[in-house]
């Protein structure tokens, strides 16, 4: 996992003009599973980021609840781990399956 930590924000950076070979939304959830846990990682899926907030589908209440709380933490482990995101608040919502499809709520 250590050299996976220093290879992954290379390919975030750029090189030359060249656009990098993964972006940030990429980046989040290559670390994802190590910062909120393997329970959590298994509940949730980052799925954006927009200006800075990062958008989290997370399975059930319980879990939604259990990550709302822990918000802070969950921010400032990203940005330990990430030095170069702008990751700056996080917007859990739950997801929800539908008799008909797949829905997720706003």
């Amino acid at each position: 996992m250590e050299r996976a930590k220093r290879i992954l924000p290379r390919l975030f950076q750029t090189q030359a003009g060249q656009p990098p070979l993964l972006d940030e939304l990429d980046l989040v959830r290559a670390y994802w599973l190590e910062t909120v846990g393997p329970l959590l990682a298994e509940q949730s899926e980052p799925v954006g980021i927009e200006a800075g907030t990062l958008i989290v589908d997370v399975k059930d209440a319980p879990y939604l609840e259990l990550l709302s709380n822990m918000r802070a933490q969950v921010v400032r482990c990203l940005r330990a781990e990430l030095e170069e995101t702008s990751v700056r608040m996080i917007v859990f919502r739950q997801f929800r399956r539908a008799e008909t499809g797949e829905q997720r709520t706003p």
